[in-house]
């Protein structure tokens, strides 16, 4: 699946992140930050430029803002649901605690509950707002079912995240839900963003706010500082359409701000803090800033003021963007964020991770528990390969496996609302303790040896694009592996496990395939790793240099949009030498990982290990006295081999990689054959060889006249 980019329109709020921490005892300090200016003005003047018939709405929907439900200070609820965006790690897998800290959080600012504002200067202590707002998670998801108000979803992309997010975790209803989308890190550096409602009124898909984990709440793997965990009240203020303090740039400190404003009647025109410090005493307009407002960026955001209050009312009692829905009695009710409302225990949603997923029969590995939406009580782990079994209990089992096999996985959780399962087919790959292959020498091309026989094994990040075998293209015969990369996630990975090997009989090791990749674009960061492993995979160490599409030769084509298939002469050889310190090993398989940087797909054929210089034209050289003239010739060329028994495969290839002749032919010991071209044009071709047992070699050939 491909996931569209969608373009914000209008008027992007983004509260800029940081890094380091502080207390509130140290906002004097000018802190390091890294910002990148905003693009709103260039969104509205796109957007304008695109749609103009629509600028008339907007500046509609801009001025009734400021005038409807003036006053209004009416108790609302507001249900709230929390989208999780994450990769199986610790670092972006928050846990529910710290969602519920950053629903106190806000609801303290919402409030006027937060303790810290005592510490507002005494110049503006008197206009503290007080909205007297309360978000709750919503405790019914759209369909009516039981839900804790957090949905997790495996995302790779968590950590350059941007509006292809809303995406992939779809909204729930804006008309019943506040969405908010909490990921590893955005793609403009930004700890947050959303859209005010004359913006979101034409964007309902992507309505709701983006805020990354560090700047969420004050625990689990947030910052903690007072900038940091006031980063969701910050964006939800813009989300009931309050502008900065210093106006509707995203640009503070900058003089020119005096002559903006937030259209609220008690902040005094301001510059705006633009190092996240806290000079309490800054006057910057002729007037005392409110350098402590949650609207700025300071590192002491402590209030809203009553001005403030009273135009985010006006947006939650306005049908623009169907904010005025949120809050209905009926809503809460269908949400079960109504008083009165009788929590339920949700059933768990099974999911879980294996650590590490390839090892050897008698070894072990862990299973750590991911389930969601309830809490589980009960786990059980189940894992079968054909008639062997094994069962472990609770959430984080260690599991030790004597079979070799490929397993299926499944984990049953259970608590008093009743049980989830869950089953990853083929997920764990317990290998023999002795190689697959132990010549000296070993060739694949994928022809007789699939990816699901023969010691290979798949871990795909996802089932559709990952590594699969192809007869799209092939240097020999008519298969070759391949990672449907170019409709992939970014920083998607994709790990290919090889059969082990007997090394011990070589002396001087290397690794060598060809390869066929294309970018999309010059700046795709695509990354073939490979790695080496004595132990079934349960470590590895990475045996350089690997591919980069960040290197000019990595390419084998030019930059391809469309579904990318190599032809014969768009592939390149890639050589490796394995450390001689791996040349006695007696049981070594290799991992092909890579890594989406946004390129198109990659392809993989004619494997070849062993000893260095002994290169599959060497060994038909060498040990089949193979030969091949003339070459260029003007009508046809003399194939002879030696050494070999049963059936010779020859292919003609034109540039394009088209067969223009095949031929299958009989070896008794030896073969002396003619290859007639007196009907092809002349020009660049390519002659494929494939030997019983698997040797295979191709040879350019030109044809001239």
């Amino acid at each position: 699946m491909t996931y569209s980019r969608f373009t914000p329109i209008l008027l992007v709020a983004v509260f800029f992140g940081f890094a380091g921490s502080f207390s509130l005892a140290q906002n004097q300090e000018s802190l390091e930050i890294q910002q990148k200016p905003c693009t709103t003005q260039e969104m509205i003047d796109r957007f304008l430029q695109a749609h103009p018939h629509l600028a008339e709405e907007i500046r509609a929907l801009e001025e009734n803002a400021e005038v409807e439900y003036q006053g209004e200070r009416a108790t609302k609820i507001f249900p709230i649901v929390f989208h999780i965006m994450h990769t199986y790690s610790s670092g972006d897998f928050i846990p529910n605690e710290q969602v519920h800290n950053a629903v106190r959080i806000l609801n303290e600012d919402f409030q006027k509950q937060n303790a810290d504002t005592s510490l507002v200067v005494a110049a503006f202590k008197n206009i503290i707002g007080n909205a007297n707002w309360e978000f709750r998670l919503a405790r019914k998801d759209p369909d009516g079912n039981c839900t804790n108000g957090i949905t997790r979803w495996f995302y790779p992309l968590t950590q350059d995240a941007g509006e292809e997010t809303k995406d992939f975790a779809p909204a729930w209803p804006r008309n019943k839900y506040i969405n908010v989308w909490v990921v590893k890190g955005l793609e403009n550096n930004a700890g947050g963003y959303t859209y005010n409602p004359s913006t979101a009124q034409f964007a309902p898909a992507y309505d709701g706010i983006m805020i990354v984990n560090t700047q969420f709440g004050s625990g689990g793997t947030s910052y903690g500082t007072t900038f940091s965990r006031r980063t969701l009240s910050h964006e939800m203020g813009h989300f009931f359409n309050l502008r900065h303090t210093w106006g509707n740039t995203n640009t503070p400190g900058v003089a020119s701000n005096c002559n903006s404003d937030d259209n609220v009647s008690d902040t005094p025109n301001t510059i705006g803090v633009a190092n996240q410090s806290c000079n309490t005493a800054q006057v910057t307009c002729n007037s005392l800033d409110n350098v402590q407002n949650i609207m700025d960026y300071a590192s002491c955001l402590i209030m809203f003021t009553n001005g403030q209050v009273t135009r985010m009312t006006n947006a939650a009692n306005s049908s623009t963007a169907q904010r005025s829905s949120l809050s209905t009695a009926s809503n809460l009710v269908a949400t079960g964020t109504n008083d009165g409302y009788a929590d339920t225990v949700c059933v768990p949603l099974s999911d879980f991770i294996a650590q590490p997923r390839t090892i050897c029969e008698g070894g072990t590995l862990s299973l750590l528990d991911f389930s969601w939406r309830g809490t589980p009580q009960n786990w059980q782990y189940t894992l079968v390969s054909g008639p062997h079994s094994v069962t472990a209990n609770g959430p984080n089992p260690q599991v030790t496996l004597p079979n070799a096999g490929k397993y299926d996985v499944t984990l049953l959780t259970s608590n008093a609302a009743g049980q989830n399962s869950r089953t990853k087919t083929n997920y764990v790959a317990v290998f023999p303790n002795t190689a697959t292959y132990s010549a000296p020498n070993y060739f694949d091309d994928f022809e007789n040896n699939p990816l699901g026989s023969g010691g290979w094994f798949v871990m795909n990040d996802d089932e559709t694009n990952g590594w699969k075998e192809t007869t799209s293209a092939s240097v020999s015969g008519s298969k070759s592996v391949f990672v449907r990369n170019g409709s992939a996630i970014k920083f998607s990975k994709y790990s290919l496990v090889s059969p082990s090997y007997d090394l011990s009989q070589t002396t001087n090791p290397y690794l060598k395939f060809k390869y066929a990749f294309a970018k999309k674009a010059d700046d795709n960061s695509d990354f073939l790793k490979i790695y080496i492993s004595t132990n079934c995979g349960a470590t590895w160490n990475l045996l350089p240099p690997g591919i980069s599409a960040a290197s000019a030769t990595a390419g084998t084509a030019p930059n391809t949009s469309g579904n990318f298939v190599p032809t014969a002469s768009q592939w390149k050889e890639y050589s490796a030498k394995i450390p001689n310190s791996y040349a006695s090993a007696t049981n070594v398989r290799f991992r092909f990982e890579l890594s989406n940087g946004g390129g198109n797909n990659f392809y993989l054929d004619d494997l070849n290990i062993g000893d260095q210089n002994a290169s599959a034209q060497e060994i038909l050289e060498q040990d089949h006295a193979f030969s091949l003239y003339p070459n260029p010739t003007q009508d046809k060329v003399f194939l002879t081999l030696d050494q070999v028994w049963g059936a010779v495969r020859v292919q003609v290839w034109d540039a394009a990689g088209r067969a223009v002749l095949q031929n299958t032919l009989r070896a008794d010991g030896y073969l002396n054959a003619e290859v007639d071209l007196l009907g092809l044009k002349s020009g660049l071709y390519f002659l494929n060889l494939q030997l019983p047992g698997g040797l295979t070699h191709t040879e350019k050939l030109l044809l001239s006249r």
